[in-house]
């Protein structure tokens, strides 16, 4: 992986480490939803985050604050010369597919394409298309 893409990943788990951590302190104050500027601001962030990550949302709804800053550190350390985990290749292959992928003409049969997206991550990686998507939104694993 490269060392832009490492960059990248770590911006993007520290926005979403933000982004979880203010929603997380909202719902201990009581908050059940963001309103006015606040909410604005929120949704200019998550849409540029998406834009640049696709499939990062659901990371930032299913991974706590402590799960992504978790990921942000793997991700440093990963700079740093760590070997890279299973979930971060995953990840990556993940986000690059999507946004390099064309949009089909015709909507998939179901109207979705994330199983193709899966089948392709897991064959890049040698497991099936369920264990792909485990590796980056399932519960933080080295694996």
């Amino acid at each position: 992986m490269s060392g832009e893409t490492l960059a990248a990943l770590e911006e993007k788990y520290a926005l979403l480490e933000q982004l979880r951590a203010e929603r997380e302190q909202a719902a201990a104050e009581g908050l059940g939803r963001f309103a006015g500027e606040a909410a604005e601001r929120r949704r200019e962030r998550m849409r540029a985050v998406a834009g640049r990550f696709p499939g990062a949302l659901r990371e930032l709804d299913v991974l706590t604050a402590a799960q992504l800053r978790h990921r942000r550190e793997v991700v440093q350390a990963v700079r740093a010369g760590a070997p890279s985990p299973r979930w971060l290749e995953a990840t990556a292959l993940l986000h690059r597919w999507l946004k390099e992928a064309p949009q089909p003409a015709v909507r998939p049969a179901g109207g979705r394409r994330m199983p193709e997206v899966w089948r392709q991550v897991g064959a890049a990686l040698g497991v099936d298309a369920a264990a792909a998507e485990r590796l980056v939104y399932g519960p933080f694993s080295d694996a």
